[in-house]
């Protein structure tokens, strides 16, 4: 088991690359379901935060909608078998649900959703009645984006593969 820290209230994950890789291709999203596969460990580890009391959810772009790659209601389901992958591998628990994922399917990147700006961590702050003055929130990435989203939020930040080993390095992420 890998430790948890029990200070964090608030705990978001980015989702491609971070959470789930893409089995069909690495270099992008899941477009469809059946594509996507859940990091090793990383299920349990997330339960092991809900189950001490860690309010986990997940923020993630998805601005293939908005490049027409796939539709909104495809995007929905690929994240639905997220949600279902993630309780699965966490000894079957039925810790995570489609609405604790919040995603932006803009490709604008003056949208106030989409990473690198703080919109969503903002809004799951906002729906759970936190403060980074008052509690410890940590957003988990593996992209720069990510990085300054949760800088801009006030978010104490994680590299993917620090916050879990079964999470792979990626080589153009920079330290």
């Amino acid at each position: 088991m890998i430790p948890i820290n029990k200070d964090i209230a608030l705990l978001v994950l980015d989702l491609d690359q971070t959470v789930r890789g893409n089995m069909v291709s690495n270099r992008r999203p899941p477009n469809d379901v059946g594509e996507q596969f859940i990091y090793p460990g990383i299920a349990e580890h997330l339960a092991d935060y809900a189950r001490h009391g860690t309010v986990v959810r997940f923020a993630t772009n998805q601005g293939g909608i908005g490049a027409g790659f796939f539709t909104k209601e495809a995007c929905e389901r690929v994240l639905a078998e997220t949600i279902q992958l993630l309780n699965e591998q966490s000894s079957g628990a039925d810790h995570f649900h489609p609405d604790d994922i919040e995603y932006c399917p803009s490709t604008d990147k003056r949208h106030p959703d989409r990473k690198p700006n703080p919109g969503m961590l903002l809004k799951w702050m906002e729906l759970e009645g936190l403060s980074t003055y008052d509690h410890h929130c940590v957003y988990v990435g593996d992209r720069h984006s990510d990085r300054l989203a949760a800088e801009a939020a006030g978010f104490e930040f994680k590299w993917a593969w620090d916050f879990h080993p079964g999470v792979p390095v990626r080589p153009e992420a920079t330290r």
